[in-house]
This record gives structure tokens, C-alpha cells and sequence, in this order.
């Protein structure tokens, strides 16, 4: 392995920086809403079929959040607006210690980054342009509005939807390369799937899973403290 210097940390969003639902059953209960039977039948087999082909056009732009929920809502048996309030709930607060993350690593001179398979609704969210659905409000877990992630303090924000593509494919791996100017054996990224990491990995990037679901921060510290860019 090259010993180049990293100049770039690049993060993937969901169970990295922030909490989200496991599936949509939890994101119904965690609306309010009681899970339909059509939704507990998915939960068992999966997001397959036209259910699937809606997630993956949705998180590459090839539809809009208003056909998605349409869609969703057809398959569910709920009206395109509880889809819409259920799709918000998804994303929980972001994790303790990300903000002063971040910073410590610009302090550093690190340049960071964000790379996520996401939608257009869910990253109006975490950039602070619209708000959460309300769920946590009580115990200030709210992620959107004042308590959005700190994207505007990355140096990139790179999302699948704006991109036209996704993880794993390694066409978005070298396109943020790209973007960056920076080679991939001087970048570090952190996801929390395997096959996103070993993607990576095959596009000549440094690469770590994250595993934690309770301090994922502190994972990775511990990564940026073996590559000598955390003390």
C-alpha cells in the first residue's frame, strides 16, 4: 500500500454521521402511523421489484420525490403524503461529536467530503434546507432546519441524486476523484457497507467500514488516529 498522505476524508451519510430507521416499519411507527399490512409484507421480502426499481431511480434523479411517493404510495396502500411525512421520519438526529469531527480535521488541513446514496427530499433535510419531520422534537433529536449537518463546512457534498449515479458502482467513485482533483490512494472513506468499502478499495481508495451504530465518531477517530491525521 502507498504510504501517500490522506488529503481527503470522505463520509457516507446514513449510520456514519447520521441515525436512520433499520426499514420502513420502523419509519411508520416512528411517524405515528400504523404499519400497514403491504409494508410488512415488503419487510419480509425485501425491497425488490418495482419497489426497488422506484428506490434506485428515485436516488439517482431518474424520477422526482413526488413520483416516488406516488409510487409508494401505491404499493403501500397510503396516501403519496403519508409516504412523504414516513420518507422524512427515516432520518433520525445526527450523531454526537460530528460537528467537532469535521472540525478537527479542517483544523488539521484535511480536506473532507460526503458521498451518499440519497434523494432530493432527504438532502434538503441534512442541508439544513428543510425540516425534519418532527418525530424527536421533544428530545431535541431533530435532524433539518438549526440541527442539520455541518455540510457547509465540507469542502465537497457529493450526492448519488445530483451525480446520476450510485455506490457501489465504481463510475462514482472516480468522478468524485475527479471532482476533488485528489488520487484515490490519498483519500480515506468511511461507509457503512461492505460492498461500498471493497469498492473503494477497487478504485485505489483507503477505506474503512463503519460498524458502530451507537458511536460511529468514535470509530472512526480511532480509524483517523491509525492513519496519523488524528492525534
Amino acid at each position: 500500500m502507498c504510504d501517500c498522505k490522506i488529503e481527503l476524508v470522505v463520509f457516507d451519510l446514513g449510520r456514519v454521521l447520521v441515525r436512520i430507521c433499520d426499514d420502513w416499519g420502523e419509519a411508520f411507527e416512528r411517524a405515528g402511523f400504523v404499519v400497514p399490512e403491504e409494508v410488512k409484507g415488503l419487510l419480509e421480502t425485501g425491497v425488490v421489484g418495482e419497489a426497488k426499481e422506484a428506490l434506485l431511480k428515485n436516488e439517482v434523479g431518474a424520477i422526482g420525490s413526488e413520483a416516488f411517493y406516488e409510487i409508494y404510495g401505491q404499493l403501500f396502500g397510503v396516501e403519496k403524503d403519508v409516504v412523504a411525512k414516513v420518507g422524512k421520519c427515516y432520518l433520525q438526529g445526527k450523531f454526537e461529536g460530528v460537528d467537532e469531527l469535521i472540525a478537527d480535521l479542517k483544523a488539521v488541513g484535511v480536506k473532507t467530503a460526503c458521498l451518499s446514496n440519497t434523494n432530493e427530499a432527504h438532502w434538503e433535510i441534512m442541508m439544513g434546507r428543510d425540516v425534519g419531520c418532527g418525530c424527536d422534537e421533544d428530545q431535541g433529536g431533530e435532524l433539518g432546519g438549526n440541527s442539520a449537518l455541518p455540510l457547509g463546512e465540507l469542502d465537497f457534498a457529493w450526492a448519488s441524486h445530483l451525480m446520476g449515479d450510485r455506490k457501489p458502482n465504481e463510475s462514482i467513485y472516480w468522478m468524485a476523484e475527479s471532482l476533488a482533483g485528489i488520487k484515490g490512494e490519498r483519500i480515506l472513506f468511511f461507509d457503512d457497507l461492505l460492498k461500498n468499502v471493497e469498492a473503494a478499495k477497487g478504485c485505489g481508495w483507503r477505506a474503512e467500514r463503519i460498524g458502530d451504530r451507537d458511536d460511529p465518531v468514535g470509530e472512526m477517530r480511532g480509524h483517523l488516529r491509525a492513519y496519523g491525521l488524528l492525534d
